[in-house]
């Protein structure tokens, strides 16, 4: 609705419009592979509970977050919802997501070896 107030048409056409534009940006996400180095790591979000924290926490949701590094700027982006963070999930993620030319920094956790066999690993760990 806002859409078609701002752009002074039907909402009718507005929604067409964004289905349109929604469908062309999923397309391209999908061709575009990351490349040069990338950093690649998992996080866990979801609201504040008691109990558990981190990795294993209820009511927390599993994503892959792959980001471009340009000399210490970030480039573009991928993440991805994951039902756990496994080797598999993330070599899958890195088939779909990372060409297979980059050059991949990970932390030293035992499940980023999926990257190995698709690109080119490399394993830092940083204390904070």
């Amino acid at each position: 609705m806002k859409l078609s107030k701002l752009i002074a048409v039907s909402w009718k056409i507005a929604f067409q419009m964004l289905r349109k534009i929604r469908k062309a940006m999923g397309n391209r996400d999908s061709i575009y592979g990351l490349s040069g180095t990338v950093e690649l790591d998992d996080a866990y979000i979801g609201g504040k509970k008691t109990g558990k924290r981190g990795r294993g926490a209820d009511g927390k949701t599993s994503i892959l977050v792959a980001c471009e590094n340009h000399d210490g700027y970030p480039g573009y982006i991928a993440m991805k919802v994951i039902p756990s963070v496994s080797k598999e999930e993330i070599e899958v993620f890195i088939k779909e997501n990372i060409m297979s030319t980059a050059t991949v920094r990970t932390d030293g956790y035992p499940s980023n070896n999926g990257v190995k066999p698709h690109a080119r690993p490399e394993k830092k760990v940083t204390l904070s």
